[in-house]
Parts: C-alpha cells; sequence; structure tokens
C-alpha cells in the first residue's frame, strides 16, 4: 500500500486455500501521528511577488500531517485574519491535506515582495481550520 492515510486502519487477512485445507494470516495497520510536511515541498521556494497595486494575489500552501494540521497565515509576523482583505482564505481538506489559499486584493502604491511579508504556520491539530 503507498501514501497510506489514516481511514486505511484496519485488519487485512490474506487467506491461501486449496482442496487440501486452508491458512490465513491477519495483518493489523494502525497509521500512527505524523508531524507536518508540505504536499509538495519543490514549491515552497521563497519566491518574489511583485504585484502591481488593485491586483489579486493568490498564494498556495498544502500541507499534511496526522492529526490533520491547522493553518494560519502571517504578515510581518502578525496574524493575517480572514477579514483583513477582500477574498479572504479558505481551507480545503481532500486526500487526508489541509489546504490553504489566501486570495487578497492589494491596495498598495508601490509593489511589495510579497513573499518575505507572509508566511503559514502548520501545527499539529484534529481540523483544517483558519
Amino acid at each position: 500500500m503507498e501514501s497510506v492515510v489514516p481511514s486505511d486502519k484496519g485488519n487485512y487477512t490474506c487467506v491461501m486455500e486449496n482442496q487440501y485445507g486452508s491458512i490465513n494470516h491477519t495483518h493489523q495497520l494502525d497509521v500512527v501521528a505524523m508531524a507536518p510536511q508540505w504536499a509538495h515541498p519543490e514549491k515552497m521556494e521563497k519566491k518574489l511577488h511583485a504585484v502591481p497595486a488593485s491586483k489579486t494575489v493568490k498564494f498556495r500552501c498544502q500541507a499534511s500531517g496526522n492529526p490533520n494540521p491547522t493553518l494560519k497565515w502571517y504578515k510581518n509576523g502578525r496574524e493575517f485574519k480572514r477579514d483583513h482583505r477582500i477574498g479572504g482564505f479558505k481551507p480545503v481538506h481532500y486526500e487526508g491535506r489541509c489546504v490553504s489559499d489566501l486570495i487578497s486584493t492589494l491596495d498598495h502604491h508601490h509593489p511589495l515582495p510579497w513573499s518575505k511579508k507572509h508566511f503559514l504556520q502548520v501545527k499539529s491539530g484534529s481540523k483544517c481550520h483558519i
């Protein structure tokens, strides 16, 4: 089995039989805790985003862990709340991963290097929420 997820937990039984009888063996699978990790680490390299004022910028972060990680966005070291910008951000669950998009309309007069202004903190938790 590749890329097991918590729902794969259970007993797996192999049964071998022929005309003289049968044998079986059961394997118990328990999916253990896992620290958060980036789903696509190659996409998480720091990048400079220079965006003209009034344009929309979108950042995407994707992580997995067991239990599912919680996600928070930060700007200049301070937590970035959903109501700080039009569009806000949304968490999404799929295939055992927690995904967050930050969609923001900028209102600054000059382009800013946004990759140095925002980062994503991933902590262990039972829910994906922002």
